[in-house]
């Protein structure tokens, strides 16, 4: 049984493909994203889809990001994070990043950058009495 998996397509919609479509257009691919494994990877009945999706995302030419802890253990474990552009152990961060939304961490470190530079930061240099 092969697994599926939804890819953009350079004209827009998603469409579904199997391991063996995938060959073909994760090598054409530009950018591959892939936030998460497919199923229950640990056990090895359920593991099929995930290892043969990422080893195909280790030979992609061009750049691929992984997101999320599970996903860079299976990038760990089948070799290809040394292959990979990116990994990013935040996975829900990671899709709100590229999705646009809401970054509290970000915020707080321009916010923490613009009281530094106006001066007005916590740890003061403590004056002589």
């Amino acid at each position: 049984m092969a697994s599926a998996l939804a890819l953009r397509s350079p004209s827009g919609p998603f469409c579904e493909t199997s391991t063996g479509t995938l060959t073909l257009a994760g090598w054409a691919s530009r950018t591959v994203i892939a936030n998460g494994p497919m199923g229950v990877f640990e056990e090895e009945p359920f593991a099929f889809g995930t290892r043969e999706v990422y080893n195909e995302i280790g030979k992609v030419k061009g750049y691929t990001l992984l997101g999320g802890g599970p996903t860079s253990v299976v990038a760990n474990a089948l070799g290809i994070d040394k292959k990979v552009s990116h990994m990013s152990t935040g996975g829900g961060a990671l899709i709100t990043f590229l999705g646009g939304g809401d970054m509290p961490v970000i915020d707080a470190l321009r916010r923490s950058k613009e009281l530094y530079e106006a001066g007005q930061f916590a740890l003061k240099p403590r004056t002589p009495s």
